[in-house]
């Protein structure tokens, strides 16, 4: 799970990747101003399962990016 702070409103873009670069788990939301949390359940966009392993997220805004590396444990 990740937490973020908007100033205002505006479009928040989350995507999860594997380690081969391929996008498992992508939205595109907007967001009211304040402190938001957004968390993954370990599945890609169809909803179906995805393997134990390494993934890297992006959280972007039009103000702001940041990628981190998960571990997903099943």
């Amino acid at each position: 799970m990740t937490a973020f702070n908007l100033p205002i409103a505006q479009k928040v873009e989350f995507r999860i990747v594997n380690i081969l670069g391929e996008v498992v788990y992508n939205f595109h939301r907007h967001y009211p101003g304040g402190w938001h949390q957004i968390g993954w359940k370990g599945t890609d966009n169809s909803g179906s399962p995805v393997a134990s392993g390494v993934y890297y997220y992006r959280l972007k805004t039009s103000e702001y990016s940041d990628s981190k590396k998960m571990i997903l444990l099943k």
